[in-house]
């Protein structure tokens, strides 16, 4: 009953059909509605970036080529579309100041890219080999970031076995009314809640466990 007032409660306020239909599948079918979601987020899940490494190798080849380390990171900033710095320097921000737009751009080598602009701007040393190296360090920190989804990838299925579909089952039984059933017959109810609770207590213990896996 609750569901049918819902639904008609969007029809009634306008909303778009698309989201009602996903209203409803939710409300009716929340098991698919569930799977349907972590299947998205599966898909959409965030991949390793490459943009640190691209961004200091085309700083690189932009010194080698003769121009400035200015004008090298700001078309270095264009190829990976950081914009946040390439405001700062048409701004006219100096390098030094520039810094802190880099470290946020590219966190994966944020400790190492500041000092070594500060340093490279102060100094005016040959910079063209200094990017060469941080940009195969950043290439290599993706390597190894994908050595490790893959080798954990067996923890994460298992984590998937073992966290997800207790978490299914649970709600698809509470969708269906059947532990409110329980829970609402005096005789049953004492086992009822000691279930919920152990069941519970055993979701908390299997996420510690598989966040330790992970």
């Amino acid at each position: 009953m609750f569901e049918v007032l819902v639904i008609s409660w969007a029809l009634a306020a306008g909303m778009d059909l698309r989201v009602i239909a996903i209203l409803g599948v939710s409300l009716f079918l929340p098991f698919l509605a569930f799977g349907v979601i972590g299947l998205h987020a599966l898909l959409n899940r965030p991949r390793t970036s490459i943009r640190s490494a691209v961004f200091c190798e085309s700083v690189a080849r932009e010194l080698r080529s003769g121009a400035s380390l200015r004008e090298a990171i700001d078309e270095a900033a264009r190829v990976v579309d950081a914009g946040e710095v390439s405001a700062s320097l048409k701004s006219g921000a100096l390098l030094t100041d520039v810094v802190a737009s880099l470290r946020g751009e590219f966190p994966e080598i944020g400790n190492e890219i500041g000092p070594l602009v500060e340093a490279v701007a102060e100094a005016g040393s040959a910079a063209a080999p200094l990017f060469q190296e941080l940009g195969e360090l950043a290439l290599s920190q993706v390597e190894v970031t994908e050595e490790i989804r893959v080798a954990t990838a067996p923890a994460r299925a298992s984590a998937l076995v073992l966290v997800g579909l207790p978490v299914a089952y649970l709600s698809y039984q509470l969708s269906t009314g059947a532990i409110t059933d329980l829970l609402g017959n005096p005789a049953q109810q004492g086992i009822a809640v000691a279930g919920v609770i152990l069941a519970g207590g055993g979701l908390v213990a299997s996420l510690m466990l598989v966040r330790k896996a992970v």
